[in-house]
Formats: structure tokens, sequence, C-alpha cells
């Protein structure tokens, strides 16, 4: 019989206070990922790129932080505790916001960059394994309903909110979110209670193969094709290298929880929700942007039915869940949602019709709500002594496969493109004219977005494949250190 302690009990009114914080936290963060997508030109207008720094260094050590903080975070929360953590990976989101907003010079906004990732994947996941150590397995599908809103929201949101902001100027985009974060921080310190759940183990190895597969893999996107030629020597250490240490790392983890199986299938399934989540506002955008000559802020307004789509599958599959315990059926429907959104997406031209285009974004959204947090708690039912290290594993995967997606479509496919296309102009020896330029760039656009969804749907299919052969689970009533039940008691 175990007989651990779980955490004590909270009133509601403070209960309510520590999600509400929670909340704030994850959408401020995720929101920060996009806030400043839109004012990419006016950064490399205002900053001074000296030689070695470059505009897609800076989205590189971007993610590449943000990955290596939410492979490390869980583990690190498991050893150490997640109240304080949290609180450091606010303060570094801030201070990294702040230090983009006042960047003189490319290196500088680069190494900014790099430490504001570090906040955001930090707080991403922390903000989720706190839920684990506050309810049963069975609650946490309400809380991560709006938790995960959040984080999808703020994802999608960033993108209007920021397009609109550097309207005033591109800086301020870079601090939109400081203030809802220090009204995060102060509740967290205010609510959320300290220390960490016994019985707890920290899974290391894992995480520091996941982050060292993170950095390989980024670093690789933002040479191939410039340094580095996709047949190179160095493109085949670096696929193999990115493809082996998370293989090996989900191998271990799988190893330490109940199903292997269901920890190993989560994480293909978490690559398409994160290519939905990063990847597909960005192609949405550019497609209405580039394909039809709409504004910025007209193609922002076009997200508002991917928007509308993930915050009612989140709340809806919360729901649901909460009441049956089975959260597979939603995670299968959601992955289903995502293939065929992002084959529309793919599908599209430059004369299909509006309301397609539309559509599309909703079934991203929709599947994304519906996928996100069944994924986590299907993960943490598997390893309920190490409910950080699960939490970031599942992240890591969703995280790492957006910010691949981006760096494909912004990195590699933009710019081989573009270069192409300027080459072929220098060899006809034509002069561009700023018609020719915009028409070059148009083009290229087109040519990158149709490469990332086509590469993206053929991912979403193998996530599909692998929510469809999870074994369904039955979410506990109780905290595993309150729940004697073995555990094919609470399996189907």
């Amino acid at each position: 019989m175990n007989t651990q302690p779980g955490p004590a009990p909270m009133s509601g009114g403070r209960l309510f206070a520590v999600h509400a914080g929670l909340v704030l936290a994850t959408f401020a963060a995720m929101a920060s990922t996009t806030l400043g997508s839109a004012s990419g030109p006016m950064v490399l207008r205002d900053v001074a790129w000296e030689s070695g720094a470059s505009y897609t260094w800076y989205v590189t050590a971007s993610w590449t932080a943000v990955a290596v903080a939410t492979a490390l975070a869980g583990a690190l929360a498991d050893r150490f505790g997640k109240k304080t953590l949290l609180q450091i990976a606010i303060a570094v989101l801030v201070a990294g916001s702040a230090a983009l907003a006042l960047a003189g010079n490319g290196y500088v906004f680069i190494a900014s960059g790099a430490v504001r990732g570090l906040g955001i994947g930090a707080v991403a996941v922390l903000a989720q394994a706190v839920v684990a150590d506050l309810a049963a397995p069975r609650a946490r599908s309400l809380p991560y309903g709006f938790t995960g809103a959040a984080i999808a929201g703020g994802v999608v949101a960033g993108w209007p909110l920021g397009g609109w902001i550097a309207d005033a100027s591109w800086r301020w985009s870079h601090v939109a979110a400081v203030p809802v974060l220090v009204v995060a921080f102060v509740l967290v310190q205010a609510t959320l209670p300290g220390g960490r759940r016994p019985g707890t183990r920290a899974d290391f190895g894992g995480a520091a193969l996941l982050a060292a597969a993170a950095v390989v893999l980024m670093v690789w996107c933002g040479y191939v094709g410039d340094l580095w030629a996709w047949t190179s020597v160095q493109t085949a250490l670096a696929i193999i290298a990115g493809i082996a240490l998370p293989v090996v790392a989900v191998v271990l983890r799988a190893q330490a929880a109940r199903s292997g199986r269901n920890t190993v299938l989560a994480a293909v399934a978490a690559l398409p929700v994160g290519i939905a989540m990063f990847a597909g506002p960005a192609v949405l955008t550019g497609r209405m942007q580039f394909a039809r000559g709409f504004s910025l802020h007209e193609a922002s307004a076009g997200l508002i039915p991917m928007i509308v789509g993930l915050l009612a599958a989140f709340l809806v599959a919360a729901g649901i869940t909460a009441r049956t315990g089975a959260p597979k059926p939603f995670v299968v429907a959601g992955t289903a949602l995502i293939t065929a959104g992002l084959a529309v997406q793919h599908a599209i031209g430059g004369q299909s019709p509006l309301s397609l285009v539309l559509a599309s974004g909703f079934l991203l959204g929709a599947g994304v709500g519906m996928a996100a947090q069944g994924l986590l708690l299907v993960v943490q039912d598997d390893s309920p002594g190490e409910p950080g290290a699960a939490t970031g594993t599942v992240t890591f995967f969703a995280f790492f496969s957006g910010a691949l997606a981006l760096m494909l479509l912004y990195g590699t496919f933009l710019q081989t493109r573009l270069a192409d296309i300027v080459d072929e102009m220098a060899g006809y020896g034509v002069l561009a004219t700023p018609d020719d330029a915009r028409e070059a760039i148009a083009s290229a656009y087109g040519f990158a977005l149709g490469e990332t969804s086509l590469v993206a749907a053929a991912v979403a299919i193998a996530g599909a494949v692998a929510a469809v052969f999870l074994k369904p689970v039955t979410l506990r009533d109780a905290l595993p250190a309150d729940d004697d039940r073995p555990v094919d008691a609470v399996r189907k």
C-alpha cells in the first residue's frame, strides 16, 4: 500500500488563483513566440546586423533555446520542485523580452532571443507540470483545458496582436506580454505551495538527450542549403543524430513508464500538434498575404476561425474527459482533424475559395484543442512518479516539430528558393525592379509554403496512425500517492 501523502487540499478561491496564474503565464509565454513575428522587416531595418549575425540565426537560437528548456525543465521540476523554477522561468522570460526590445545590434538580438526562448520553454512545461501536483489525473482535464487553450491561443493570437502593436513600434511588440507575466509571477508567489511531491524521480538522462537533439537539428537547419549541402556529410550526421538521440530518449522514458508503448506513441502523435500550433498560422497568413494580396492585419484576422476552433475543442474535450476519464478518443479525433487541415492547406491554390482557407484553419485549431491535453494526460498516466519529465517529453516533441517546421519554412525552403530565383534573374541579365523583387519574394513564399505543408501533412499522417494504436486508459480519481489500486485495475 502506497502511503505517500498528496498535496494538502486548497480552498476553492486559492485553487482558482493558482490556475489563473498558470493560465496567464502560459498565455503570455506562448504569445511571446509570435508577437514579434510581424515585425521581422522592421527589425532587419533598425538593428545593426554585423557580419555573421543574421535574422535566421535569431530564429534558430530562439527555438533551440525553447526546445532545450522544454526538454530539461520537467526533469528539474521533478528533482527540485516546481514553484521556484516556474518563478525563475518567468523572470528569465521577462529579462529576455526586455533585452530584445532594447537590442541595438544583431548579436545582442540573437542572444536575447535565446534567453527569452529558455523562459518560454520552461514556463510552458512547468505550468502544466504544476497541475499534476494539484489534481488527480481525471480532474486535470479541465485545468489542462484552460492552460492548453492558453498555450495554443497565445501562439495564434500573438500574430494579429503583434502586427497591431508593431504599427507603433516593433520594440513594444517584444515587451507586450511583460505586464501579464508580472501579474502571473505575483499570483504564483502568493498562492502556489512550494516543495515537491514525495515519490517523484528525475529523468536527467533522457532530458539531456532530447536537448542535444534539439541543438543538432536546429543548427543543421541554420546551415543547410548555405554552408552545408543537402548531400553533405554534415547533413547526414546531423539527421542521424537528430533521429537517434530522441529515439534513445523515448526508449529510456518508455522503460521507466508503466506502458512503454503509450510513451512512444504519444511522442509521435505530438509531432503534428506542434506543427499545427506553430507553423499552421504562419502558412495561413502567408497564403493570404502572398497569394491573395491581403495586408498583414487582414491576414491575421483570418486566424479567427482557428482560434475559435481550438478554444471550443479544448473546453469541450476537457469537460467530456473529466466525466469519462478516457482521453484517447480525443487524441485520435484531434490528430485526424490536424491531418485533414494540413492536407487542405497543401491543396490550396491562389484561386481557391477563401472559405476553404479559413476552414483549414478551423480544422487545425479544433485538432490541436482535442489532441493536446489528451496526450498530456496519457503520458502522465504512464509515468505517475515522473510527472514533470513526462510532461516535458510530450511538450518537447510538440514544440520541436513546430520549431523545425518554421525553420524549414522561413530558413531552408524560403531562402533556398529565393536564392535560386535571384541567380536565375542574374543569369538572364535581368535588372531587378521593385516589382520584380516583390514577385520573386511572393514566388519564393509560395514555394516554401507548399513544401512545408506537404512535409507537415506527411508527419501528421504518422501522428494520426500512432494515436490510433495508443492503449486506452481510464484516468484515476486520486493522485498516484493516494491510489492503492493495481495498475491493471485502472486500464481498460
